[in-house]
């Protein structure tokens, strides 16, 4: 036995006593939270794979380690406000990483988180885990927290 769809039944009636009837389904209704998207390059199954493009040089000289990661939310969208934006947090003394810039197209939102390379990757560590908090749609669905393990590229890349 299958369940019908839920559905809001209105009744409204006009100054001329005409009366009208409509159902509206709760199919376009927001409630799923929005999520990483992982890549086959990058990032899959909870890595992402560094590699030269990653590393760069800012206006003073001083090293910089960038990455863009990938959310998508299918309805409202993912929420990009300047507090609200998904933060990327370092596991060794909770380094918080806001997003420089955040870019949507669609349901796909990608946000570039860019520091000094020795903030990223501490030294003195083997595992360079971070967390993705903070993520969450327009509607207000919020994801859980999503653990994230920077790769350092292959020896000789």
């Amino acid at each position: 036995m299958s369940v019908p769809p839920v559905v809001l039944i209105t009744r409204t009636v006009g100054e001329n006593n005409k009366e009208t009837v409509n159902k509206f389904s709760f199919s376009m209704m927001d409630i799923d939270a929005p999520y990483v998207l992982e890549d086959e390059e990058n990032q899959s199954e909870g890595t992402y794979q560094l590699g030269s493009n990653n590393v760069g040089f800012d206006a003073d000289g001083n090293k910089v380690l960038s990455i863009t990661l990938s959310f998508k939310d299918n309805l409202s969208g993912v929420n990009t406000e300047l507090t609200k934006r998904p933060v990327l947090v370092r596991s060794k003394f909770n380094k918080r990483f806001e997003p420089k810039s955040c870019s949507t197209s669609a349901d796909l939102t990608t946000c570039t988180y860019t520091e000094l390379f020795s903030d990223f990757l501490a030294a003195g560590v083997s595992n360079y885990l971070f967390t993705i908090t903070n993520l969450s749609d327009v509607a207000g669905n919020a994801a859980p927290d999503y653990a994230l393990e920077l790769l350092l590229p292959p020896e000789g890349v």
